[in-house]
């Protein structure tokens, strides 16, 4: 649709179109995943440590707070932000983010106070999972692919039989909606055939690799430092 036809319609104050595309709701997904990835910061920086100030649990129970309460604001203004007009909603942005920024810096302050004299054992090693995590790993990210897919399916089939909804109906004769369970079929067709492809991408590029054999160290012990047989007569 041109610019004059969605003014026309009212534009952002239409009480159906208005919520289309609502930014506090996708400012709200940001900033809990900016709030989710900060706390796995958090609990990287704890894994090779122990803590040894006494006030642990209640340091642990104030990150707790805090991200919960951060989380839960963040929330609450994407789905408020369905409620009020466009001029008003564009506001809701500054809140959402100075909750995110409070949240990040109050709990690096607080887990770094709470790293202070922790005893360190040892450098976090790298590339060793074990076999179940490797399979949880691949599961998780096999299962992001299908609902992304899914979802995809659903942001186009929210449509139905409209071309503005409740405003303009598609009366084309060739006009159809998939049913759930069909694009249910397909994506997962396409998330196997995906994933083959990965795979077979990353065998095919480990076939030519060979394990490159590590050279022996050969200890040549000097002839003056060998003490000599002794010999009894």
């Amino acid at each position: 649709m041109s610019p004059s036809e969605l003014k026309a319609m009212g534009g952002a104050q239409h009480p159906v179109i208005g919520n289309y595309g609502v930014m506090s709701a996708k400012n709200g997904a940001i900033n809990v995943m900016i709030c989710l990835t900060m706390l796995s910061y958090i609990l990287y920086r704890r894994a090779n440590r122990t803590m040894v100030v006494p006030w642990i649990r209640a340091g642990n129970i104030a990150l707790a707070i805090l991200f919960g309460v951060g989380i839960l604001n963040v929330v609450w203004l994407a789905i408020y932000g369905f409620y009020l007009p466009a001029s008003i909603r564009v506001g809701l942005s500054f809140p959402q983010a100075v909750t995110t920024l409070t949240v990040l810096v109050v709990g690096v302050l607080i887990n770094r106070a709470m790293m202070r004299g922790a005893t360190v054992h040892g450098p976090i090693e790298w590339g060793k999972i074990s076999v179940r995590g490797m399979v949880a790993l691949f599961g998780l990210a096999a299962a992001f692919t299908w609902v992304m897919g899914l979802m995809g399916y659903i942001r186009s089939s929210g449509r139905l039989s409209w071309h503005v909804n409740e405003l303009m109906p598609d009366l084309s004769p060739w006009a159809f909606t998939p049913s759930l369970g069909f694009a249910a079929k397909m994506v997962t067709f396409n998330m196997i055939v995906f994933w083959i492809t990965v795979l077979l991408l990353f065998w095919i590029s480990r076939r030519g690799h060979q394990p490159v054999p590590q050279r022996e160290l050969v200890t040549e012990e000097h002839p003056a430092m060998v003490p000599s047989p002794s010999r009894e007569h």
